[in-house]
């Protein structure tokens, strides 16, 4: 057996109640709570998966060295029993969801900005012109924009 192998950790089930999204740096997490916290600790990944928010799960996890893995494929068990926490994780991840919303929507606008989607639209009947008449284009172009003035 190499060293590897024996150092290898096998993921324990352990019960953890979804938190749902939550955002940092405008980026999306999913925040899950291991019930055997006293403290009720989130603990972020990268969101995979679908899962309802304020349930409990079974998580395979491993813990080494102070960090803790989660792997793929939480398994629904049943909606959490702490009232509490359930309308606790719901208003944060409500919140998220707004944040993540606004951001989107922001993104969106971006891509529509009207300069923009002129001058892509100019670089588009730029492709089909002929390489050699594309200085006449370009002059064409700018001659129309300073008449505008």
């Amino acid at each position: 057996m190499s060293d590897k192998e024996s150092d290898a950790v096998e993921p324990k089930p352990e019960e953890w109640v979804f938190g749902g999204s939550r955002v940092d740096n405008g980026k999306r997490f999913h925040a899950w709570i291991p019930l055997d916290d006293p403290h009720r600790n989130e603990l972020f990944y990268k969101p995979r998966g679908s899962f309802a928010v304020g349930s409990v799960y079974e998580v395979q996890v491993v813990r080494r060295e102070g960090r803790v893995s989660k792997y793929p494929d939480p398994k629904y068990l049943r909606r959490c029993e702490d009232e509490a926490l359930r309308d606790q994780v719901s208003a944060r991840h409500a919140a998220a969801e707004v944040v993540i919303g606004r951001q989107q929507l922001e993104r969106a606008d971006k891509k529509d900005d009207p300069v923009t989607v002129a001058v892509d639209r100019l670089a588009e009947l730029a492709r089909h012109v002929h390489p050699s008449q594309r200085n006449a284009f370009a002059a064409m172009v700018l001659n129309k924009i300073g008449r505008s003035w």
